[in-house]
């Protein structure tokens, strides 16, 4: 279910057109571009960042089971660092639009997305990096793998 939730914010995020040529799963600051020096931007990155789980301590005693509890997956939005109209007008809208665009959508494991907030990142002299978080209910195991 990991892999599903990852794709899934990858193909709604790529689909804003802000963000349709320069979304990925893989972390900038790669060979060639170790400094990320040429890295269109906008840009977003779609990592799993965090699994809670919630079955309750009660079944550890008893035979293993599907494990459910709370998927977050992080959003790493890199913005081009121009100007404070530039920001105000185009860069904090595109933020918006990416939270809008996964917030309360379905996620593969058949429960909403919901957002679980955002940080800033960095500050750099060409981006600013903004951590988002969105985080789903689902399963980590299916009952065939038990």
């Amino acid at each position: 279910m990991i892999a599903e939730c990852t794709n899934d914010l990858f193909v709604k995020i790529s689909g804003i057109t802000a963000l349709s040529q320069s979304t990925g799963l893989m972390v900038g600051g790669q060979a060639p571009d170790a400094g990320m020096a040429n890295v269109p931007l906008p840009a977003a990155w779609i990592l799993p960042a965090k699994w809670t789980n919630k079955t309750d301590e009660v079944q550890m005693n008893r035979p293993p089971q599907i494990v459910n509890g709370i998927g977050t997956y992080a959003v790493e939005l890199l913005v081009p660092f121009a100007s404070q109209s530039d920001l105000i007008n185009n860069q904090l809208p595109l933020l918006e639009e990416v939270i809008g665009t996964v917030h309360g959508t379905t996620s593969p494991s058949g429960q909403r997305w919901w957002f679980a907030g955002y940080t800033l990142g960095a500050v750099e002299t060409k981006y600013l990096a903004y951590n988002i978080n969105f985080s789903t209910w689902q399963s980590l195991f299916s009952a065939a793998a038990i």
